[in-house]
């Protein structure tokens, strides 16, 4: 085998894909002349797998984890291809990738996904209160609300920690709505895109291969903006006492990406969404409600102070600023994915405005200050595990 096939996924993802140079090398190589991939695999040479396969009509999210919907598009890949459905790549599997590959025409444009179906009028499909992290809010895989529910609950994940599915459902509706805005004016500059809190102004020309990672980057700082306008709310149950929570940030990005998962894969949105959701949820080793009480115990007099009452502008007492998901030690606890922590990377620019006044600009001179007066609430140990 030599390098020609390497060159050909390589110039595929400069396409495609948000990655790096050195990483999209990286993967094109240990795609072509490494060990098989199958599920569980991570890493750079996956990103080429999962590229290629929505390349050629079996869209996956691109995460670098080789998790359930990749396995479920690879072996129906394998299927077309008159291949054994294994779900792992072996030399027959990748020299069928790469002749597939060969034969679309280099002249073909790119597609952007559909927006969603039917057509959202608005940035949320329903009212969903803040979770708070406390015992009453606690659900497992099993019995965790849906889309429609506006009391879906939080649960402990081995990989992502606890993650709040009524932020994770917010989300994936307000990148929804978002992309929907961004695909009608066909990405071009000037365009207001509304959100749930604000709005985010195009100042360049977004490309349509970006159109769902701008979509997901607007939603975010939507969700940002909410928690930094929250935070001074102190008389206020679930803004000063939740903003921030530790589970926060990760669960956001966790929604914007089970929205772009959902755009990718087609359909009804609203189904599609539990679909990615179920799918997400197993490759982040979501727990039961039983084993979710447990993680809870863990940190309820560390992260909160369950001695005061839920509704008590000092429960919360840990505040997470990044969305590098907080683990309390559970017996599930494994590394976190890539997926989960990959930066968002743009060409397109645009201006965020939150309805409170202020602007993505500034969003850090803003977390600053609520910094340094948690630390005066908290203590030292505000921003730590």
């Amino acid at each position: 085998m030599h390098f020609a096939p390497a060159l050909q996924l390589f110039e595929l993802q400069a396409a495609e894909d948000s990655s790096g140079v050195l990483g999209r090398l990286r993967g094109s190589l240990a795609f072509v002349f490494g060990p098989p991939l199958k599920r569980g695999s991570r890493g750079d040479a996956v990103v080429a797998l999962q590229t290629a396969l929505t390349r050629l009509s079996f869209r996956v999210g691109v995460n670098a984890d080789f998790g359930a919907d990749t396995d479920k598009a690879l072996k129906a890949f394998q299927a077309s291809a008159g291949l054994q459905p294994t779900g792992i790549t072996d030399g027959f599997t990748r020299q069928a990738i790469l002749s597939a590959l060969a034969a679309i025409p280099a002249s073909r444009p790119f597609v952007p996904p559909a927006p969603p179906t039917p057509a959202l009028t608005q940035p949320r499909s329903l009212f969903r209160p803040c979770c708070l992290l406390r015992t009453k809010s606690l659900k497992g895989v099993a019995t965790r609300g849906g889309h429609a529910s506006d009391d879906p609950g939080i649960v402990y994940t081995g990989k992502a920690g606890f993650v709040d599915l009524g932020h994770l459902w917010d989300l994936a509706d307000i990148t929804a709505f978002a992309y929907q805005q961004i695909h009608a004016a066909n990405g071009a500059t000037g365009t207001k895109v509304q959100t749930a809190e604000g709005t985010a102004t195009l100042t360049s020309t977004a490309p349509a291969k970006e159109w769902l990672r701008l979509a997901q980057s607007i939603a975010f700082d939507d969700a940002l903006g909410h928690e930094i306008a929250s935070y001074d709310l102190v008389w206020m149950v679930g803004m000063h006492n939740s903003a921030f929570s530790p589970e926060d940030l990760c669960s956001n990005y966790l929604g914007t990406l089970v929205a772009a998962r959902a755009l990718t894969a087609g359909g009804s949105f609203a189904t599609e969404v539990e679909n990615q959701l179920k799918v997400l949820l197993s490759d982040l080793n979501a727990q039961s409600e039983a084993e979710t009480q447990k993680a809870f115990n863990r940190i309820s007099r560390r992260w909160v102070d369950v001695s005061l009452s839920w509704d008590d502008s000092a429960y919360l007492v840990r505040r997470n600023f990044t969305r590098f998901p907080w683990k309390t030690g559970h017996s599930s606890d494994a590394p976190t994915p890539a997926f989960v922590v990959a930066p968002f990377r743009l060409s397109s620019t645009y201006d965020y405005r939150h309805k409170g006044g202020f602007s993505q600009t500034d969003f850090s001179t803003k977390i600053s200050a609520i910094k340094v007066d948690a630390a005066s609430r908290y203590g030292s140990t505000f921003d730590r595990p």
